[in-house]
């Protein structure tokens, strides 16, 4: 089964937690979404583990265009050390997950138009961006429920987190 359409998945301060990561990265493996840009997964509480498991059982051809992978603000990371030791962390395994096959368009970049600075809590090669402009144009389905945003507000994370539910 694909979904299609989806270009873009907003799951920002959704409080989504390792477990939660590790069953995205399950559906995304049933349900291959060949468009998909851009995953939005900011100011959760997310580890090095969640984002493992998130990765364990991707297959190269599950996510083919995703660029943007966002891990920026999670909770619980105190201090500039834990935000760089989590950054460094996800930059090694995308590493590992290139080495895969897997995610070979991630490249750890800012999207274009995405503002620098702001949180401090950087994904792998990136500056922290705080907020993003999405185009409005983007389509975004998530198992028949649109978590599409205009400006990539807290109202689209709290569909995606009832999506869940």
């Amino acid at each position: 089964r694909k979904l299609p359409h989806l270009e873009s998945l907003c799951l920002r301060r959704c409080e989504m937690n390792d477990g939660m990561l590790r069953w995205w990265g399950e559906v995304f493996l049933a349900h291959v979404c060949p468009k998909l840009k851009s995953l939005d997964l900011r100011e959760n509480r997310i580890r090095r583990e969640g984002v493992s498991a998130f990765l364990h059982p991707l297959a190269p051809q599950t996510l083919p265009q995703l660029r943007w992978l966002r891990f920026e603000g999670q909770e619980g990371l105190e201090g500039e050390e834990q935000r760089r030791d989590f950054a460094s962390s996800v930059t090694a395994l995308r590493g590992a997950a290139h080495q895969e096959g897997k995610l070979l368009k991630w490249t750890g970049e800012v999207e274009e138009n995405s503002e620098s600075g702001g949180s401090g809590q950087q994904g792998p090669g990136q500056q922290g961006g705080e907020e993003e402009s999405d185009d409005s144009s983007e389509e975004s389905e998530s198992e028949g429920e649109d978590s599409s945003s205009e400006g990539g507000s807290s109202d689209d994370s709290e569909k995606a987190g009832d999506a869940l539910a």
